[in-house]
């Protein structure tokens, strides 16, 4: 899925600051409180950061397991990772009595850190619930000698705090005596009566401890039927709660993406980073290796900014130890955060991100009520200029948020603006915040416009800006969907356009919105008078070649290797592993058994030759997820699970020998996949209404799905905007 985009070394923040003289204190340096300045809070979105606490039964080995620190996996997952069994496992229970538990503490440092929210892990993989449940004695309740509902306490805390609060939940249970073994891909399916209590026990949180802000599902396989009982039970019970995507199925409000992960894409769904202190654990570790809390802070706050500057929402967890103590490393962490905060937090808080998005030096956001541009830099140019490309509104000025006074060089050549940050000073965190006053909402030029060809704009997914959503059935399944596309029209010529769909049966029945300019228009693609795609002519096939299975890291989304340039003689993948071998068993338009196991992967060869530039329709089908590349190009990837679907692709086919790559996921079930080259198919043609272009303008095209986790499954499609009179 997505890569990590930050990486802050060390050696960087202790180079800024030895260059540059801190313009605020570090909170280290602060001798009052930090005086925390509001921020819009009333919707989910706005929340742009929130405490996340993984505390339970975990934290009293704290990594160790009879004198052995255990280094594999993360160590709230311990009972898996060190093999200890259910009864021993569960005779922590006994030892559970935190003295240092003070949940208006844990508050007044998520406050003090600028936080918004505090979501708690109420039941984790284990079992143990730190909430009274009428489930189970395995309870902090009935089963230890605390004897206090925890969940009660960190909710009254926070509404005597002004802090909304939210729930983890885990959906696998390997204290149940229906829950599935214990498993290290944490996404087994969810047995029937596990099914029963995870639902009962949801009633309770959503009932005995006031209003839930989000429920943060988390691991399981549950089923379509099943992931749509958890949501809606949650809706029934109080509507305005928050899922998380992990409940799967498509049946969360927001994205999560994976631990400590940052978005590669634009994605057009509301969606969160839940972010560790350390990568390598969640759950208190008496053994990790902590180091500088500034630089610690500091690197928390590149990825917080980096985050808001995509449009996404920042989750950072803490870890308490068994005695229920916040570890001081992580409180001075917190502490440096709040600072920074305090000072800059209107770059980050009531704002949205722009098109600059995230950029190499920082990131660029606008404030939601005002005309101002918020530039933050975490890496210090080494010519003193930040540019922002495409900007088009007038310039009132450019300052520093930490010195108004100061006015800062601008200079505009084209369509680039520079501005001359010589002036600034950067901070102990290795940030600086520039302010930029433009007329009105930001405009800014689009890098890249659709130019007519023959008077008429074709638009397809070649050369469409994609936003994306994530779907999947588990962590395992998830992959990228195309949920919204986006095109920018350079008109070249005044006059009256019909707005033109061409598409295959792959499209036929989809619903999305189509906006061109101020014109909107709800769709829904049918069969129309069909054009015939004839079969290729003159397609020499190569041979069917398989690469051995994965079954580990076989997740739909992950990719092992290059796929352009391809030549199956030689090894593949990135470790030069993989080879591909010919199978004689396999017929064109006959079913293929790959033989693959629950959560496996195989990546199948061809190669073709083709006398001309031609079109060639294919059909594939299988179940669960299919991906095809031709010349390194992606052409199809859906993620369908179980039963098979049918899937017709137009190929285009250069002169000469073409490249073709498929990747077929089995998330479980049967693995038979069918091939079919060169069918006979149609094609269908909608008009979806007219629009006036004038010259000059630049007119905005979106297609979005009717639903921000759905995929708009377009595979064929064309989009024409063409001038009425050559109709």
């Amino acid at each position: 899925m997505s890569k990590k985009l930050l990486l802050i070394s060390f050696a960087t923040i202790l180079l800024f600051q030895c260059t540059s003289t801190p313009d605020r204190p570090s909170a280290s340096e602060a001798t009052e409180a930090v005086t925390m300045p509001q921020f819009d809070q009333s919707t989910w979105g706005a929340r742009k950061f929130s405490m996340f606490i993984h505390w339970g039964l975990y934290s009293i080995p704290g990594g160790v397991w009879k004198g052995k620190q255990i280094e594999k996996g993360y160590s709230e997952q311990i009972q898996a990772h060190a093999a200890i069994p259910k009864d021993e496992y569960a005779e922590l229970a006994k030892q559970f009595n935190p003295a240092k538990w003070d949940p208006d503490h844990i508050v007044q440092i998520a406050k003090q850190a600028g936080m918004q929210s505090i979501v708690f892990t109420a039941k984790h993989h284990d079992g143990f619930c730190l909430f009274a449940s009428n489930e189970t004695d395995f309870d902090v309740v009935d089963g230890t000698p605390f004897g206090r509902d925890v969940v009660k306490e960190l909710a009254d805390a926070c509404a005597r705090g002004g802090l909304k609060f939210g729930l983890y939940y885990s959906l696998i249970d390997w204290h149940h005596p229906a829950g599935s073994p214990i498993s290290n891909s944490n996404s087994d399916p969810i047995n029937p009566d596990l099914h029963a209590y995870n639902l009962a026990q949801v009633r309770e949180l959503l009932t005995n401890y006031g209003p839930i802000d989000q429920l943060w599902f988390d691991m399981g396989a549950p089923t379509p039927e099943q992931s749509n009982d958890y949501r809606d039970l949650v809706k029934s019970l109080q509507p305005d709660c928050q899922i998380s995507s992990r409940v799967w199925n498509q049946d969360g409000d927001f994205y999560v993406m994976g631990d400590n992960q940052y978005p590669e894409v634009s994605i057009a769904a509301p969606w969160q980073v839940p972010a560790s202190m350390f990568d390598e654990t969640w759950g208190y570790r008496s053994w990790q290796k902590r180091g500088d809390p500034l630089a610690k802070a500091a690197e928390k706050v590149h990825s917080l900014v980096r985050v808001a500057g995509s449009g996404g929402v920042y989750l950072l967890n803490i870890g308490p130890d068994g005695n229920g103590s916040v570890v001081p490393f992580e409180e001075k962490v917190l502490q440096e955060m709040g600072q920074w905060i305090s000072y800059n937090g209107q770059a980050i808080f009531d704002t949205k991100a722009t098109t600059f998005g995230v950029r190499t030096w920082g990131a660029v956001t606008a404030a939601n009520e005002s005309s101002k541009l918020y530039v933050t830099i975490l890496e210090h140019p080494q010519d003193g200029k930040v540019s922002l490309y495409g900007l088009q509104n007038q310039i009132a000025r450019a300052y520093p948020l930490a010195d108004p006074s100061i006015e800062l060089p601008i200079s505009k050549q084209g369509k680039n603006v520079t501005f001359d940050i010589t002036p600034m000073v950067f901070d102990s965190m290795g940030t600086t915040v520039m302010v930029v006053e433009i007329g009105g909402t930001a405009d800014f030029y689009p890098l890249r416009t659709v130019i007519p060809k023959a008077e008429t704009y074709t638009m397809d997914l070649k050369n469409a800006k994609s936003f994306k959503a994530y779907v999947g059935d588990k962590y395992q399944s998830i992959t990228e969907v195309n949920n919204c596309l986006q095109w920018f029209l350079q008109s070249t010529k005044s006059g009256n356009y019909a707005i033109r769909l061409s598409y295959t049966n792959e499209e036929v029945g989809r619903n999305f919105t189509l906006k061109v300019g101020e014109n909107t228009f709800p769709l829904t693609l049918e069969k129309s008078e069909p054009e015939e795609i004839p079969a290729p002519s003159g397609i020499a096939f190569g041979n069917f070649l398989l690469a051995e299975p994965i079954y580990e890291d076989a997740s739909f989304s992950t990719i092992h290797g290059v796929l352009y340039n391809l030549a199956y003689s030689r090894p593949w993948g990135y470790d030069g592993s993989r080879t591909f071998v010919e199978n004689p068993d396999w017929e064109q338009g006959k079913p293929f058994d790959l033989h693959l196991p629950d959560v496996g992967s195989q990546y199948i060869g061809f190669s073709m030759f083709s006398p001309t530039d031609q079109i060639m329709m294919s059909t594939i089908t299988a179940d669960d997820g299919v991906a095809l590349w031709v010349g390194g190009r992606k052409l199809l990837e859906s993620f369908a699970p179980a039963p098979e679907r049918t899937y017709l692709v137009e190929i285009p086919l250069e002169q000469g020998n073409n490249q073709m790559m498929f990747k077929f996921y089995n998330s479980k079930g049967p693995s038979e996949v069918t091939i079919q080259h060169d069918v006979v198919a149609a094609r269908y043609h909608k008009t979806a209404g007219n629009v006036n272009l004038q010259e000059g303008t630049i007119v905005p095209v979106e297609i979005r799905a009717s639903s921000p986790f759905a995929d708009l499954g377009f595979v064929n499609f064309m989009l024409e905007v063409v001038p009425v009179d050559n109709l």
